[in-house]
């Protein structure tokens, strides 16, 4: 995971630095507030990053109980511990597929 958040920033630093300061700014209700930010973040990481692409394609399932427990879990997102933990396996598994493939193109 760490590797497509590095491309994230490398593409899209501009952009997550306007989202984390408006989450930092408004810290009780930033996932109201931060919308735009975050679609902007979220905008470019699509455009610019393959891997993201891919696990948005193959995980959607753990992403959308992901943010719903989010939604629900405002207050207490350590809530959600197992649905990233889910989401992060998928990832990994998406990412890994994506490894070996660029290998055997080589």
């Amino acid at each position: 995971m760490e590797d497509a958040l590095d491309e994230i920033n490398k593409h899209c630093h501009v952009q997550l630095l306007f989202y984390s300061q408006c989450v930092e700014k408004n810290p009780s209700d930033w996932q109201t507030v931060c919308k735009e930010q975050k679609n902007a973040v979220t905008a470019c990481a699509e455009e610019n990053v393959e891997s993201l692409r891919l696990v948005k394609q193959h995980c959607a399932t753990q992403i959308s109980a992901y943010n719903q427990c989010l939604s629900v879990n405002t207050e207490n997102p350590r809530a959600c511990v197992g649905a990233l933990k889910e989401l992060y396996g998928c990832h990994n598994a998406v990412t890994k597929g994506l490894a070996e493939a660029k290998a055997k193109e080589q």
